[in-house]
């Protein structure tokens, strides 16, 4: 499970910070070669579309919000349909509580995110996973993220 999200990177449940864009699955993590989702098409996707068994769910989180009628996130969604494989494509921070929530319920699923641009606000919340552990983890209290 993913507990932090900062504009450098991601805090896992097992304490690994990635720093970057990654490629998350229920028990193996990624680096993924992507400046900014602007630059997402079929061929950054190439390696989730080979995938045996199929994944059930792709979550993708974007590091800006795009409108809904963008022709980056139309382009998106076809890529998705054309290899048959559900996508959910929320902000970055809702991408994380997704994935989370998937994976606790033993879902096939993985998440392609790229960190946020801006600092997050300390009061935004991954999860509930979060809100029981958030006093350990300020406890830690790394200066490069901020915790969410």
């Amino acid at each position: 499970m993913i507990d932090n999200v900062s504009e450098y990177g991601f805090i896992l449940n097992n304490g690994i910070k990635t720093i970057g864009p990654m490629i998350i699955f229920p028990k193996t993590m990624l680096s993924w070669n992507i400046a900014r989702s602007s630059e997402m098409n079929e061929k950054s996707f190439s390696l989730l579309f080979h995938l045996e068994p199929k994944l059930d769910i792709c979550v993708v989180g974007l590091d800006d919000d795009y409108p809904r009628t963008s022709e980056f996130l139309q382009n998106l969604h076809l890529i998705f349909k054309k290899y048959q494989i559900p996508a959910e494509i929320l902000p970055v921070h809702q991408a994380c509580s997704t994935f989370n929530f998937l994976n606790a319920e033993n879902r096939y699923a993985a998440a392609a995110l790229i960190p946020p641009k801006v600092k997050c606000p300390k009061d935004m919340l991954l999860s509930n996973y979060n809100k029981k552990h958030l006093e350990e983890i300020e406890k830690k209290s790394d200066p490069f993220y901020t915790h969410c």
